[in-house]
């Protein structure tokens, strides 16, 4: 074969510049399709498919230029046409198409480059503020250097207390204590976590008790320099602790120029005793709930009951003791005899401490969670709003404010900004990820969604965070991911199995038509109804339906949900699978009757 000969025919059939003018027409088709195809919600797999047509595209439009010719009297053969003029027409033709959309591809990248990324850059998710002119400070954790060296609780209680004061100070962002603990358990050098965090200053510190003395030692670091511009030594009774954590977060304030009031940046009066030994119970209940993910161990009762009984009117305690009883619940289809027993508990703890000490704002949110969560009264949202009113730092504890608040569906924006200020202060909490991703998703930046939540995924084997990037990802119809993300849940909790994640996953499989996946999943979310039904499995059960197709199953089964008091009901209004049964007259009776039009505007 005479590839010379071959490859000069090639150039006089015009089969090179119609392969780079078909590239470019392509090339410029796939750039509007992804800017044009998400304003209509579209699928992602229509993008997909365009992609692959077009590739399969290619190799016909190059049998077809080597076959065929543009004439003015229309497509011939080549072989049947004399002479060159058919193909100049064709050559002619072709480098008009060529240099006009290599002029549209032009225009494009430099929109994308000059203007386009401007705006991405406006709408990127601000993970840490790169404005040095905000001050950030991060509380490392204190160094216990007590004789015996088991005073840890004391140190991270003391920790807590001095951020919950600083917080208070407007303008001035208190990295949360997880994130900080978790890069100094890495080993990550200060000037690492400094960098990391956009942090303007460091407060570390040290804790020295012995009988009924402490000694605490602290240091505020400017990390422009690494060099101490404030340092303090408390050697007193350990009767005078509040006092202690009230003067350095005014000191810390001063130091770094803020105006506030002294009365806000202290230690809420319901977190005040005069027994010494009611707070120490106090601080190691504390300490013991921070560690525990889900129900609290039984030893925070303990510590909160013996509270109690040392100071009756130790209101923060009955507060906590609310929460631990609150905490004996578990959503993952944890079946409780005495669930509602557990429920009125908490909730008469909850509201003792409320009439007794009206502006301790933690009390009204762990109020808020019950009753929304395990009671479906919607309008208790309220109560989780005055609570963050009442004191900013349960901004730290509300993760209504977080990753629940978007069930509202009122204002995206501002669960967007909340979310956006809780990965500021505490990156390295999976929560954090998951109020993130969802935050993007309901503001329509549906792509960041899919980054954040991936990315949190490698950084963490949560339960909540699975939960969250499953529901996220079958919104958007990325199915195959859905299944893969719970398939990789249940591998790293092998004796959990809750509804959430057998509902999204039966629904994705549904979708991906294999059925007899689909069908077994359907099967244990049946038998759940029975025997768990504190897991919401008649709710998922409802969601799948709306999927099938099948809205008589999809009501019946939502009936049983209220009727049952899930605890995943008060998703309902913007859970997307639901969206099926917006147009039927029985949706909008059953949201005004479950209450989610009388439902407080979000913050």
């Amino acid at each position: 074969m005479d590839f010379k000969k071959y490859f000069e025919e090639l150039k006089r059939r015009k089969v090179f510049k119609a392969a780079v003018a078909y590239l470019a027409v392509a090339w410029v088709l796939i750039e509007v399709a992804s800017a044009v195809l998400p304003a209509f919600d579209t699928p992602p797999f229509v993008l997909k498919a365009l992609i692959i047509l077009l590739a399969m595209g290619f190799p016909v439009n190059l049998v077809f230029s080597w076959v065929y010719d543009v004439t003015p009297e229309g497509l011939k053969k080549t072989e049947e046409l004399q002479g060159i003029d058919s193909s100049q027409i064709k050559g002619r033709r072709l480098n008009r198409v060529i240099i006009g959309f290599l002029s549209i591809a032009v225009i494009i990248l430099l929109y994308n480059q000059f203007g386009l990324s401007e705006e991405k850059r406006d709408e990127a998710v601000p993970v840490i503020s790169t404005d040095r002119t905000i001050k950030t400070i991060a509380v490392l954790p204190f160094e216990d250097i007590s004789p015996e060296g088991n005073q840890e609780w004391l140190a991270a209680g003391l920790v807590d207390a001095i951020n919950n004061n600083l917080i208070n100070i407007k303008g001035l962002r208190i990295i949360a204590r997880p994130s900080v603990s978790e890069f100094v358990n890495t080993k990550t050098s200060t000037e690492r976590m400094a960098q990391d965090l956009e942090l303007t200053h460091l407060l570390q510190g040290s804790v020295l008790r012995y009988e009924k003395k402490i000694r605490i030692n602290l240091q505020l670091i400017s990390t422009e320099n690494f060099t101490q511009i404030w340092s303090k030594k408390f050697d007193q009774d350990i009767d005078s602790i509040y006092e202690i954590m009230d003067e350095v977060a005014t000191s810390v304030g001063s130091e770094l120029d803020f105006k506030f009031n002294a009365s806000k940046v202290r230690i809420p009066e319901a977190e005040r005793t005069p027994n010494a030994e009611a707070y120490d119970l106090f601080l190691k209940a504390r300490y013991e709930i921070d560690k525990a993910w889900g129900q609290s161990p039984p030893i925070v009762r303990e510590y909160l009951e013996e509270a109690i009984k040392l100071d009756s009117t130790f209101y923060a305690a009955y507060a906590y003791l609310g929460l631990y009883w609150s905490n004996q619940h578990t959503w993952n289809g944890t079946w409780s005899t005495d669930f509602s027993e557990i429920i009125r508990k908490s909730n008469e703890l909850l509201e003792f401490a409320i009439k007794n000490a009206p502006s301790y704002g933690d009390s009204y949110v762990y109020l808020a969670g019950n009753k929304i969560f395990y009671e479906q009264d919607l309008k208790a949202y309220a109560l989780a709003f005055k609570g963050y009113e009442l004191n900013p730092s349960t901004r730290n504890k509300l993760t209504l404010l977080n990753v629940q608040m978007p069930a509202l569906g009122d204002n995206p924006e501002g669960n967007y900004r909340l979310a956006v200020d809780a990965m500021k202060e505490s990156p390295l909490e999976p929560g954090s990820w998951s109020g993130m991703g969802l935050a993007e998703y309901f503001v329509g930046k549906h792509e960041d969604a899919i980054s954040t939540l991936d990315e949190g995924l490698s950084k963490f084997d949560e339960g909540g965070l699975y939960a969250t990037a499953g529901r996220v990802f079958y919104a958007l119809g990325e199915y195959r991911k859905v299944v893969e993300v719970f398939e990789d849940y249940i591998a790293d909790f092998p004796d959990s199995r809750p509804a959430r994640v057998l509902g999204y996953k039966a629904a994705a499989q549904y979708q991906l038509g294999n059925l007899s996946e689909y069908e077994s999943l359907i099967e244990e979310l049946r038998e759940q109804v029975a025997t768990s039904p504190q897991g919401s499995p008649a709710f998922h059960l409802a969601m799948v339906n709306a999927q099938t197709g099948d809205h008589d199953a999809a009501f019946k089964w939502l009936d049983k949900a209220i009727e049952e008091k899930e605890v995943e009901l008060y998703w309902l209004k913007v859970e997307p699978p639901f969206q099926p049964l917006y147009d039927d007259p029985r949706w909008e009776v059953l949201i005004e009757e479950m209450g989610f039009n009388d439902i407080p505007k979000t913050l």
